[in-house]
């Protein structure tokens, strides 16, 4: 179970015997990693019983590598420290422990290490277990007689690690360090991984994609809403640009790659905001799933919002607005006849007629498919129905001098129950 070679050697480690060439020190030597699970009391195997190879341990979280050389006192005790390392290792979505082979080791010190029994410790960390910067906590760790870190201890306890002898006036000057695992999910914890977030930018009132020199008139951006007082509110200088990506054969969209993972579940906009005077920032809001975050997002143009609001008598409210469409999910056209219901009784839904030109007073949405609604508290769910289609309950609420977009989209009731 052997997976690549940390080679330690002159190279690395500016190690010449003697200044040169002296047979009292070693030249070169290797430590061949492996993991604990074969031996009495292995704690790299499977609950089934199988011993697990390296492959098996994500590698998420930024790492560093710990070796120390030791000598061994007369009485078998650790003696002085002849030199260490603290290597980082790099996380990906993809990486394994695998990944640690071929690091490219320098010991902290140029130190003549001698031919003879000396000790070796070999630990990997979180990189925020390291409470100085480039410094694993060799001292802190407690190994029992089989050479594996103790995890019952107040002491840090790394995610993999193991003591060993290695006499380097041996013949074969290689050691095989068979890692114990002793709390490997502290380097899979998928809270370590990047975010990607990928928006598509829509135009509310088109149904199109925004395409051409439209896209160089807005600006988007990934931002959290947070309560403040009664009500919610995304600070303009806390929220995370989305550069334009523009392949040529491919529609265009918004990135950003975070550098943590978002909380499952947690709410999150995307704001949309148009380069022209006395515009209304518009915001898709959504819950982070378990991965990278790809959402349709919703250009709400100056004019459109304008026409909305005089068609309701409305000025924009400073504690914000949720502008609603229904629309058919398989062609995104506006769908009339449709009943809007947040789960809080109270709200209004404000109906717009098919022209924009007033408010449709049957309690149902229009040609137009438009609906506006005050006071909504943020997290509001909503549902729709009518004519033998509904939609898939979707949240939203009014966030400060903001426009919550809902885009609502209908299908046959049994194709809805899917969504």
């Amino acid at each position: 179970m052997l997976f690549r070679l940390v080679r330690i050697g002159a190279a690395a480690l500016a190690v010449a015997g003697g200044g040169c060439g002296s047979d009292d020190a070693a030249e070169s030597f290797a430590l061949r990693l492996g993991l604990d699970g074969s031996a009495e009391g292995a704690t790299c195997v499977a609950a089934e019983g199988p011993a697990l190879s390296c492959s098996d341990f994500a590698l998420f979280c930024d790492a560093f590598v710990g070796i120390r050389v030791l000598e061994v006192d007369s009485d078998g005790t650790s003696g002085e420290v002849l030199s260490s390392a603290c290597v980082a290792a790099t996380n990906s979505s993809t990486a394994t422990l695998c990944d640690l082979a071929d690091l490219q080791v320098s010991l902290s010190e140029a130190t003549e290490l001698p031919r003879r029994l000396l000790r070796f410790e070999v630990t990997v960390w979180r990189d925020d277990q390291l409470t100085v910067p480039g410094e694993c906590p060799f001292e802190e760790v407690v190994f029992d007689l089989a050479g594996r870190p103790r995890a019952d201890t107040s002491a840090a306890v790394p995610a993999f690690g193991r003591r060993i002898e290695l006499d380097l006036g041996g013949e074969d000057a290689d050691a095989r360090v068979e890692l114990a695992c002793v709390d490997p999910g502290a380097l899979a914890d998928q809270a370590c991984l990047p975010t990607t977030v990928v928006a598509t930018l829509f135009d509310l009132e088109q149904r199109a994609l925004v395409l051409g020199e439209q896209l160089g008139n807005v600006t988007v951006a990934l931002g959290t809403p947070t309560r403040e007082g009664t009500g919610f509110v995304i600070e303009d200088g806390e929220t995370q640009p989305l550069g334009l990506i523009a392949p040529e054969e491919l529609a265009p969209f918004f990135r950003a790659v975070l550098p943590e993972r978002l909380e499952q579940g947690q709410d999150v906009c995307v704001l949309v905001t148009e380069s022209v005077a006395r515009t209304t920032t518009a915001v898709t809001c959504l819950q982070a799933p378990a991965g990278d975050l790809n959402a349709d997002v919703f250009l709400l143009r100056r004019d459109v919002l304008d026409s909305l609001l005089a068609a309701a008598e409305l000025s924009f409210p400073p504690q914000g607005l949720v502008v609603g469409r229904t629309v058919a999910a398989d062609t995104g056209l506006p769908i009339e006849g449709i009943e809007v219901s947040p789960s809080d009784p109270d709200v209004e839904v404000i109906y717009i007629d098919a022209d924009v030109g007033g408010i449709a007073d049957d309690g149902r949405t229009s040609a137009s498919g438009f609906f506006l609604a005050r006071d909504v508290a943020f997290g509001t769910t909503w549902t729709a129905s009518g004519d033998g289609l509904a939609a898939a309950p979707v949240r939203g609420g009014v966030i400060q001098n903001r426009a919550t977009v809902l885009n609502i989209e209908l299908a046959p009731i049994a194709e809805a129950a899917d969504r």
